[in-house]
């Protein structure tokens, strides 16, 4: 709405841990103090998660263009402005949020009135698109619970690394697998192993439970809190269709891992919004089950990471996890 005289461009690692290769630069029209604009910048073949879950389609443009994002509701929102592809990758332009990212601490999670705040925005979305049929497009190149599963698995590791030489995510991928035995006994772990190659067993289970858009990288990085109501949901790298808990168990792990509440109280928070947003669609009957299959599914996915970061968390996690779990083993 106004011309532009001159652009500068100036790289930038956004706050938090991120464990792609994807470059971020920040841009400042004419003679601005404060960024207008973030570019983030995307090599296909250098992007390790796009290489684990097969993404063909540039899933994060993908869905903007088909206007999935714009459909998100109040308190959810996105960042997206524009996209480009080439040849060998693609760039998303988004306003600077970097004033409203939430603040990253390794060592303490945000505040419950916050969590609320998130699990709220996060069950509206699921409620959005819940049973949408339109989420069936292949133009999408939707993710699935089983491409959740094994995208920190044995065999996507080693396909993201014939890509790949150098990688500190894939370095703790190989290592946390190589651990697990001494952590879980060789049993357990040979069982999470064959589950995180091959997911028929969840991708089975899922498909008798209610499904919706889920973003699978629910975590502190990846959100920024606008005007103190809006939740916006970045880096949507790996959108999935799914049982509805798996955000919500992701979230626990990673955004609640401190346990500002209880992990069991923030699951009757999501749970209490999910029932209000759904009315009648909600039912009993499939909640916890579906609750356990996600958990039984972060589980797996993750661990690599219980063997390399949270070797003290499994057993709550596999307790968790109840029946869900044990069906699957």
């Amino acid at each position: 709405g106004r011309p532009v005289r001159s652009v500068r461009r100036e790289a930038f690692e956004p706050a938090g841990w991120s464990s792609t290769d994807a470059r971020f630069e920040r841009i400042f029209l004419d003679d601005a103090r404060v960024a207008d604009y973030v570019v983030k910048s995307v090599i296909r073949d250098r992007d390790w998660v796009a290489l684990a879950t097969d993404d063909r389609v540039d899933r994060e443009i993908r869905i903007w263009e088909a206007g999935l994002l714009d459909r998100l509701p109040a308190p959810a929102a996105h960042a997206t402005l524009a996209a480009a592809r080439w040849a060998t990758g693609y760039a998303l332009l988004m306003p600077d949020l970097s004033a409203s990212l939430l603040s990253y601490e390794s060592d303490q999670a945000p505040p419950v009135d916050l969590q609320r705040l998130i699990l709220d925005a996060t069950a509206t979305i699921h409620a959005t698109f819940w049973m949408d049929a339109s989420l069936a497009d292949p133009r999408l190149g939707l993710a699935t619970l089983g491409d959740f599963v094994r995208h920190l698995g044995p065999a996507a590791a080693a396909r993201a690394r014939a890509h790949i030489e150098r990688s500190e995510i894939l370095d703790h991928i190989e290592q946390g697998w190589a651990r697990l035995p001494d952590v879980v006994g060789t049993d357990l772990a040979t069982h999470l192993r064959s589950l995180a190659d091959d997911p028929r067993p969840v991708m089975e289970a899922a498909s008798a439970y209610p499904w919706t858009l889920t973003h699978t990288d629910v975590r502190v990085a990846n959100l920024a809190i606008v005007d103190d109501r809006r939740v916006s949901f970045l880096d949507w790298a790996r959108p999935a269709v799914g049982p509805p808990a798996i955000d919500l168990v992701y979230w626990l792990r990673t955004g609640n891992q401190h346990q500002a509440a209880p992990h069991e109280e923030l699951v009757a928070v999501y749970e209490g919004y999910l029932r209000e947003r759904l009315g009648s669609a909600f039912d009993d009957s499939w909640w916890q089950p579906q609750l356990e299959l996600c958990a039984a599914s972060l589980t797996v996915a993750f661990a690599p990471f219980f063997a390399v970061w949270w070797p003290d968390e499994f057993d709550w996690w596999v307790a968790f996890a109840g029946s869900g779990l044990q069906r699957l083993l």
